[in-house]
């Protein structure tokens, strides 16, 4: 009987101990498989760093209905390396290594996230702008086939070190003049008779988040034997995330005007001192299609 007695409270401490929280948990295993808060279209490196030194780089590929991502060729970073960890990077698009610079290109999403602490789900943060310009003409029906736009460019920083822990750009730098894109054109009469030529760009431009200056020339462009610059007249910033639209309403003119930009382009020169700007946010992803209205008298 005593000997019952004594399995029974031995079984019983047993069950006791591993009902426990203060347990000491299973060793972690190697399939740490962390997925996105969302979908997404490429696939995304992910780095594991202690102290700044990398201690594993491969490539997640994220569901396409936002469910569980899977590593690339099934490589999975090993254990004691995540475990290593104490900092941990997504970032897209999955180059090579992770860049301690971007460069602009017009078209390239870059995105980023980061955490001290091994995460279950990475938060894909944007790291550029997008800007969209769009031009309203006003000038004679008759003249309209000959005075098509010829682009020029915007002045923008185009490259920025990426700040992994803070999940932003910094230091924008090489500032140079850059194309525009295509630009669609279309024609329009308001209710007043007046005869518009539309020029909007067809996608928005990806820039480096930067700031535009007040009363410094930012834009250039050309319709038929006109050429225009722009200037701000108070600081515009393009922030990560966020699409800032310009409007711009010109009346067609050959004159030169009396005010010369520094840095002229062409030979005849007007200023545009009239004009709209709105930031909302974009999705990433989507192609922004702006309704632009007629601008006021």
């Amino acid at each position: 009987m005593k000997r019952i007695a004594y399995t029974f409270i031995a079984l019983s401490l047993l069950l006791s101990s591993c009902g426990n929280d203060d347990a000491v948990p299973a060793p972690q295993g190697a399939d740490w498989t962390p997925s996105f808060s969302r979908s997404l279209s490429q696939e995304v490196r992910i780095v594991g760093r202690k102290d700044g030194e990398t201690q594993f780089s491969h490539i997640l590929i994220p569901s396409v209905d936002g469910g569980a991502a899977s590593w690339k060729d099934n490589a999975k970073p090993a254990s004691d390396k995540v475990a290593a960890s104490n900092e941990f990077i997504a970032f897209m698009p999955a180059d090579d290594v992770l860049p301690k610079q971007v460069e602009h290109d017009g078209t390239t999403e870059y995105l980023v996230d980061y955490h001290d602490e091994k995460p279950r789900s990475f938060t894909m943060y944007p790291l550029m702008a997008q800007m969209k310009v769009h031009i309203w003409v006003e000038l004679s029906e008759a003249d309209s086939k000959e005075h098509t736009l010829t682009n020029d460019s915007i002045y923008l920083y185009t490259k920025a070190d990426v700040d992994y822990p803070n999940k932003t750009l910094k230091n924008p730098s090489a500032r140079k003049r850059v194309y525009w894109g295509t630009v669609a054109q279309t024609d329009e009469t308001d209710d007043d008779g007046r005869y518009f030529r539309k020029l909007s760009m067809e996608t928005p431009l990806l820039v480096i988040p930067q700031t535009f200056a007040a009363a410094e020339e930012i834009l250039w462009f050309s319709i038929g034997k006109a050429h225009y610059y722009f200037k701000l007249d108070a600081p515009v910033e393009l922030k990560p995330g966020y699409l800032a639209s310009l409007t711009l309403h010109v009346t067609y003119e050959e004159e030169e005007d009396e005010e010369t930009p520094s840095d002229s382009p062409t030979k005849k020169v007007i200023a545009v001192d009239k004009h709209t700007i709105t930031i909302t946010p974009w999705e990433m992803g989507e192609t922004y299609n702006e309704q632009v209205t007629t601008p006021d008298k």
